[in-house]
C-alpha cells in the first residue's frame, strides 16, 4: 500500500450513464471534480450528524 492511499477508503458507485454525464457538465462549468464534490457532501454529513441531501 502506497502512502497516499494509507487511511484512505476507496469509494465506487454504479450511476446512470445520464446521470454521470449530466453531473459531469454540470461539475464543469463550475470548476469542481466529482471527487471535491463527493468529499464536500461526505464532510458536510458527518459534521451535521445527517444527510446532506
Amino acid at each position: 500500500m502506497s502512502r497516499a492511499t494509507k487511511g484512505k477508503k476507496r469509494i465506487q458507485v454504479q450511476v446512470d450513464r445520464n446521470l454521470y454525464d449530466d453531473s459531469n457538465e454540470v461539475l464543469a462549468d463550475i470548476g469542481i471534480s466529482q471527487t471535491t464534490l463527493i468529499k464536500a457532501l461526505l464532510k458536510k454529513s458527518s459534521c451535521r450528524g445527517e444527510s446532506a441531501v
